[in-house]
């Protein structure tokens, strides 16, 4: 059941994305990728605060009573949080000669989608995952059900739509939780927020460095290249997409997991754990990626459209990435799991300026796959660097 939950969101998603692709101009599905991109962005500051260092502090000894005390309280402070950036977002973006409505669509996206991912935390850390599936389903129906009404009434999906969809979809599963916070008097413990503040002093400039890391090369490749091949690169990755969001909600559990295991039996055990996680992922990711370079490989030219001719190649790539990016998942939700925030931030900054330039100036010589290869050789190195850190750890840290 705990894997049904992100499989559910990322069907969701890809439903949402494919119906522009198939209804909309290769334009059109350029702008929802970078509109998204930037939703994707704010949800991942959220998650510095209320993602994996929310969970930390939710799974530090407290009895149910506690947590759910604190998360009503932590919730009130996500929701708060999270109306500025969005209207600030908003002003920015016309500012800057955006279309009004995709700003506002992305803003709201942001908002609902920000505190979905909240509640799931607090569900997860309790261990409360039917309660978290229940979310994901009423998104996934409003989702398809919304999806139909509007194909069927104006025949396309854009990109202000898709926002639109991914926003009320999630606002219905979450309303009633939403109303609740916004309306609650539920305080935060000063110790809790002392210690979730200090995290996060080191969590969110790591987001920052991870989201450049995994989704700011569209803007790179829409800059360097063209809008059009953001929609090729677009298109590839949103085949691997349900697998990446399926292993993002299992990393959610593994940190409950890993946060027992330091807790009871020192640094040792949780990296074993780690560690044969991720050699497993290494190993079918990487028989899986090379059997998608292979059937890419054997698929007729006619069969593929003109406008998505690299699509079946370049998913082949964005399979080793996922492989890497998993796999390195396994090491970084250890690290969260110990509170360690400052070394994953410190590694992960290392790893940045190689991957930019990799995605920056590789393409113009190699073609768009070469957009791809420098974000999963970035994967694995930081997976290097993870792992060797820790190893060098005392038994009973």
């Amino acid at each position: 059941m705990a894997i049904l939950d992100p499989l559910v969101t990322s069907g969701a998603v890809f439903l949402v994305q494919g119906a522009i692709l198939f209804t909309a101009s290769k334009t059109e599905f350029a702008v929802f990728s970078l509109a998204y991109s930037y939703v994707i962005m704010g949800q991942v500051l959220m998650a510095s605060l209320f993602g994996a260092p929310f969970i930390t502090v939710l799974t530090r000894g407290h009895s149910q009573d506690e947590q759910r005390a604190m998360g009503k309280g932590f919730l009130r402070l996500q929701l708060g949080l999270t109306v500025v950036p969005a209207l600030v977002g908003v002003a920015l973006a016309i500012l800057l000669g955006l279309p009004p409505m995709i700003a506002i669509a992305s803003a709201a996206a942001f908002v609902v989608l920000s505190y979905r991912d909240a509640l799931r935390s607090l569900l997860v850390s309790s261990l409360q995952v039917a309660a978290a599936l229940r979310v994901a389903i009423v998104f996934a129906i409003v989702c398809a059900s919304s999806l139909s009404v509007i194909y069927m009434t104006v025949g396309r999906i854009d990109a202000r739509t898709g926002l639109l969809v991914l926003a009320v979809s999630s606002a219905i599963g979450v309303s009633g939780s939403m109303l609740t916070a916004a309306t609650s008097a539920a305080t935060i413990p000063a110790d809790a927020r002392r210690t979730l503040f200090g995290m996060a002093a080191w969590s969110l400039p790591g987001s920052i460095v991870i989201w450049l890391q995994g989704s700011f090369y569209l803007t790179i490749v829409a800059i360097s290249i063209d809008l059009a091949s953001v929609g090729e690169i677009s298109a590839s990755r949103m085949l691997i997409m349900p697998v990446m969001i399926m292993s993002s909600g299992i990393m959610r559990l593994l940190q409950v997991r890993f946060a027992g295991l330091y807790r009871q039996e020192g640094v040792t055990s949780a990296t074993k754990l780690a560690r044969k996680i991720a050699i497993i992922v290494l190993v079918v990711g990487t028989v899986a990626s090379a059997l998608v370079f292979l059937v890419a490989s054997r698929i007729p030219a006619s069969v593929v459209p003109q406008a998505y001719s690299e699509v079946p190649t370049l998913t082949g790539a964005w399979a080793l990435f996922a492989t890497a990016n998993i796999a390195r998942g396994a090491y970084s939700t250890l690290y969260q799991a110990m509170g360690h925030y400052r070394e994953i931030f410190t590694l992960n900054l290392l790893t940045l300026p190689p991957i930019l330039l990799g995605v920056a100036f590789a393409p113009a010589h190699f073609g768009l796959l070469a957009a791809i290869i420098p974000m999963a050789l970035g994967e694995l190195a930081l997976l290097a660097l993870l792992a060797m850190r820790i190893n060098r750890q005392p038994s009973g840290a």
